[in-house]
């Protein structure tokens, strides 16, 4: 009786070891994982956000083409939106740099412009506004391959994100049975002889 009560203690604390070990690395695996899954996310987001504006550049350097003065028709409203999203966004250090060198150039296109609209006697050149577009176009462009660069390095990690996620099952599934033997070896009693 003594014998069996022993060995009922240390199966059950080693099934409890075993379930606490589990949950443990259960818990690492899905910090880790949800880690990559945001970093992921945030990557994606970029490259979204990076090829609209883009896009809104672009636009705005077609407009000046078709403009017959150096004013560009297209609005800055949405540019400064999608800049404003892309600082929201958590990018690596090299590629918050370039984010600065594109605003930094943006605000001197927008100054230009500026002063262009308050003075319709001065004229601006164009072709500086035109260079300064395709700086900035080019500039987009770099960040872009950055950004992809990034995110190409996550990759594999969509692949473990779904492993991960098998191995959460498994192990839920794997705690839920662990826990009926708890409750079947604590309620279980041997016939007392």
């Amino acid at each position: 009786m003594g014998k069996m009560s022993k060995l009922n203690l240390k199966l059950i604390i080693s099934i409890l070891f075993v379930f606490v070990l589990v949950l443990f690395t259960n818990r690492l695996d899905h910090g880790y994982f949800s880690k990559i899954l945001y970093d992921s996310e945030q990557k994606h987001l970029a490259q979204y956000n990076l090829n609209e504006l883009y896009r809104n550049f672009s636009l705005k350097k077609c407009s000046l083409d078709s403009s017959r003065t150096s004013s560009s028709t297209y609005t800055n409203e949405e540019i400064e939106k999608l800049l404003l999203n892309i600082d929201a966004i958590k990018l690596s250090h090299l590629a918050s740099m370039e984010i600065n060198k594109i605003k930094g150039h943006y605000n001197t296109l927008s100054n230009l412009e500026a002063s262009g609209l308050r003075n319709d006697e001065i004229l601006l050149n164009k072709s500086e506004l035109k260079t300064l577009l395709d700086q900035i176009l080019e500039k987009i462009e770099g960040l872009l391959e950055t950004v992809h660069d990034e995110s190409t390095s996550l990759v594999p990690s969509r692949h473990y994100s779904g492993a991960g996620k098998l191995l959460l099952n498994v192990e839920l599934i794997f705690m839920l049975i662990l826990g009926s033997i708890i409750q079947l070896i604590i309620i279980w009693k041997p016939n007392e002889e």
